[in-house]
């Protein structure tokens, strides 16, 4: 029963961004794109915090102001690609990340 819990423990903890390389494995193609801002859920209860849609693919943005937190929220974004994961979910492989050059309602 401990080993169970220690593994459920582990698992729970080990779900967090890796940022200790940064922006090194940004791939340049920018895209323009109409999307929808997504609440997932907590990381801790296995969501995977904020994500956005574009053409039906969820993404996970590198960042995003308070101002665009809102579930279901249409929105027009400029971005490019990472070679990031941002891992998060029990079971989820996690959900590629994107760099947000500009957004807008």
């Amino acid at each position: 029963m401990r080993f169970l819990l220690l593994v459920i423990a582990l698992v729970f903890f080990s779900c967090k961004k890796d940022y200790s390389c940064g922006d090194c494995n940004q791939v340049k193609e920018p895209g323009l794109a109409n999307a929808v801002i997504h609440w997932t859920g907590p990381v801790e209860a296995d969501g995977c915090d904020w994500a956005v849609e574009i053409d039906s693919v969820f993404y996970h943005p590198n960042q995003l102001d308070n101002s665009f937190k809102q579930n279901q929220l249409n929105v027009t974004i400029e971005y490019h690609f990472s070679n990031e994961i941002y891992r998060c979910g029990f079971t989820s492989a996690g959900l590629p990340v994107i760099i947000v050059d500009s957004i807008r309602k």
